[in-house]
């Protein structure tokens, strides 16, 4: 799409909404395609964006714009062919998908303008002035007077950090002794970088190949063994390019993740760098985003929604654990960053990196298609060997609350030599069921067709619903046969910890899930805590799986490998996989490690390939049943959800979409309607139709077809639907 120059006439404007045709307006002023504005639809105001100079549809008398909100366009043309890229293979109306990747303040229309801030500064005296002002007896007063600068200036924040009071400054202003000056807020320039790391020849290689790629599109995988330095080809590659004078956008999936990475990148990188995530208050959301639309900032840290931001010169895009699920948008328009940087990259013709140790199953069908080009680490920088991974056959254990006395054993043997074990349960809560012991009831949730986690401590003696959220007081007797004999089933990460506390009372253990580490804030404590080696037995589900670097941490303890084995979903055990290998690398970073999996089905395929053969030649199996079974990456697929609060009107609904897919594509197989995995949930019923295609180009347009007949359908009122187009599950 090409910004035009500002003109007058007739506008296409992307507004929020569910609207699959374009809006027009006619604009006496001029504006700049990409450039704000403020229009009405009905009687509702409207902040939308100009996406063309167009002509009218034939017969329609246009409204006139109200505002222009931007003298110049806020959205570029790189970013405004990305989201018309993404809102067409997503199948989501555009305006929603251009507003909404607008930081909040500015999608509500407020000037895209950077937060002006105060500083004070002191007044120029004479020498009888100053002299009589070092002599009185406010040494307080002489001293802030003193530290305060001619020029620029300090915030409140800085003047409290060096010691002085704020009752001082104002006493200072009073007497004419200090003034205040505005500014615009700067984006934070790093001028001291350090030096890095030599090299390993691996990582010198890898590096290599990205730089020479500057200026033209290639999709590398970078695949390194947990500790082998990906972060350090990163920060080299992003050195490389920052001394091209262009800018870098790297990709991590998880807030949780960011401080540490920033943390690095602040160390090594001279630039000025911005990080953009949802864990920010809305204006500091506003001011980052526009550090990087200015060119401000050349270096821009974000989690998944970072990937549609304006940025001036990019040349270089980094994704960072490239495989997590993290990256796939699971609302609204449920788009994949990942796939998106790739798109991206392409479109600007620059290099793009993807790093993981467990590359997903479709970017390794990639790479052997010949799409991608792979670059491997297969060493630790450190030198250290990386785990033994055993498991542990649970047929033949005796459990103490789902830990086998091997496992208890090796956690005291590691803990008593002064180092740390950590224990992974993908289960938050005390225990996923709360069952009678005499008739077999189970506390369901009243809302969802799903039984309540048993949740103590913050939440305690409480039912949760990890579904819909709902949460009662957990009962003393059954809710079926009254008895009093009820029983928590199941392992959770708090009960686990429980089970822990009772085993090891000498030893200091720190759980790490969402449900005690809500904010940001308690995550990075908690994350700061494991790494200093404050904590003896790490308990947490994937949350601790991460990118996180651990010293003293020598035993990966996996709770139950089970459930990604018995799953339906077919890239359970895909997962599975990947978490093994992941939260095992967490393991012997600076002294020998090893992991231990407990489970009841030691000989599954996938495990056996994945213990005795590695991960690619497990992913590389799982590829080869997918290929047979024409399954994804193979083949392409949308996933159409629906629900309402009655069964029927769902049924009816999700009917007539599968209808229709029928009437567009004779190619297509069209699955469903069919009952959704979970029927029930928040009090709404839920249906889905599933559609596969060989080509995505087919895909597409079905879709494009399909969706604005399905929006235009009796039966749509009152409906809930969306479309989810390569979904990560079919639930």
């Amino acid at each position: 799409m090409k910004i035009t120059p500002s003109d007058s006439g007739p506008i296409a404007v992307a507004v929020p909404g569910k609207f699959h045709l374009k809006l027009h307006y006619n604009s006496p002023d001029a504006v700049h395609v990409g450039a704000r504005v403020k229009v009405t639809l009905g009687n509702k105001p409207l902040t939308g964006v100009v996406l063309e100079h167009s002509a009218a549809p034939n017969n329609v008398k246009l409204k006139n714009i109200v505002e222009v909100l931007d003298e110049k366009p806020l959205l570029d043309q790189a970013s405004l062919s990305l989201l018309n890229w993404a809102a067409n293979y997503y199948a989501h109306p555009v305006g929603d998908c251009v507003c909404s990747s607008l930081p909040t303040l500015l999608s509500n229309g407020e000037p895209a303008e950077l937060t002006v801030t105060e500083l004070y500064q002191q007044t120029k005296l004479d020498a009888d002035s100053l002299n009589k002002l070092e002599q009185s007896r406010a040494k307080q007063q002489t001293a802030l007077y003193k530290a305060l600068p001619r020029e620029g200036g300090l915030s409140k924040a800085q003047i409290k950090e060096r010691g002085h009071k704020t009752t001082t400054l104002k006493t200072l202003l009073e007497k004419g002794l200090a003034q205040v000056v505005e500014e615009q807020i700067q984006c934070p320039q790093n001028t001291k970088p350090s030096a890095g790391p030599a090299l390993t020849d691996e990582q010198a290689e890898a590096v290599s190949q990205i730089n020479e790629a500057t200026g033209q599109h290639q999709c590398f995988v970078l695949e390194g063994v947990t500790g082998s330095g990906k972060t350090e080809v990163y920060l080299q590659a992003a050195a490389h390019c920052l001394a091209q004078e262009k800018s870098v956008l790297i990709l991590v999936p998880e807030i949780g993740l960011t401080p540490q990475f920033l943390n690095r990148v602040q160390q090594r990188l001279p630039a000025a760098i911005t990080v953009l995530h949802s864990g920010l208050n809305a204006k500091d959301r506003k001011d980052n985003w526009l550090f990087a639309q200015s060119g401000q900032a050349k270096v821009i840290i974000g989690t998944r929604s970072a990937i549609f931001t304006p940025i001036p010169n990019l040349g270089l895009i980094v994704v960072d654990e490239e495989h997590d699920t993290a990256f796939k948008q699971q609302d609204q328009m449920r788009y994949h960053a990942r796939d998106l940087a790739v798109v991206r990259a392409h479109q600007a013709q620059i290099p793009v990196v993807l790093g993981s140790a467990t590359p997903a199953s479709e970017t390794l069908a990639n790479i052997q298609r010949g799409q991608y080009k792979r670059l491997q680490l297969t060493q630790r920088a450190t030198g250290q060997r990386v785990p033994s991974i055993a498991a542990i056959d649970l047929r033949s254990q005796t459990l103490k609350d789902y830990l086998s006395q091997t496992l208890i054993n090796k956690i005291k043997q590691h803990t008593d030599a002064g180092n740390q074990a950590l224990l992974f349960l993908n289960r938050r809560g005390v225990a996923p069921v709360l069952l009678c012991h005499e008739c077999g009831w189970s506390a369901d949730c009243h809302s969802c067709d799903s039984r309540m986690t048993l949740h103590r401590g913050q939440y305690r003696d409480m039912l949760r619903c990890h579904h819909c959220d709902a949460s009662r007081k957990a009962p003393q007797q059954c809710g079926s046969c009254g008895s009093s004999n009820l029983l928590s089933a199941g392992a959770g990460t708090a009960g686990l910890e429980e089970t822990l506390t009772q085993l090891f009372p000498d030893k200091t253990i720190l759980r790490v899930d969402r449900d005690n580490t809500r904010t940001a804030s308690a995550l990075h404590s908690a994350l700061d805590k494991a790494a200093k080696g404050k904590a003896d037995i790490l308990v947490g589900t994937q949350m601790l799986a991460k990118g996180h670097h651990f010293p003293k941490l020598t035993l990966v303890g996996i709770v139950d490998a089970d459930a990604g084995l018995y799953s339906s979903d077919y890239r359970a055990a895909e997962r599975l996989a990947q978490q093994v290998v992941q939260v095992a690398g967490r393991a012997g970073r600076e002294a020998p490690g090893e992991v231990l999996i407990q489970t009841h089905m030691p000989e599954h395929p996938v495990l056996e390939t994945l213990l005795k053969s590695g991960y690619d030649k497990a992913i590389s199996a799982l590829l080869e049943e997918r290929q047979a079974a024409m399954m994804p990456p193979y083949s392409h697929m949308a996933l159409i959800r629906v629900s309402h609060t009655r069964a029927d009107r769902a049924e009816a609904f999700a009917r007539a979409v599968g209808h229709f897919a029928g009437q567009f594509s004779q190619q297509a197989n069209i699955m469903g309607p069919i009952t959704a995995p979970m029927p029930k949930k928040a009090n709404r019923w839920h249906f889905q139709v599933l559609i596969q295609t060989q080509t995505r180009s087919e895909r597409s347009q079905l879709l494009a077809q399909l969706v604005p007949a399905a929006d235009q359908h009796k039966l749509a009122s009152g409906v809930r639907w969306s479309v989810d187009v390569d979904p990560l599950d079919l639930f």
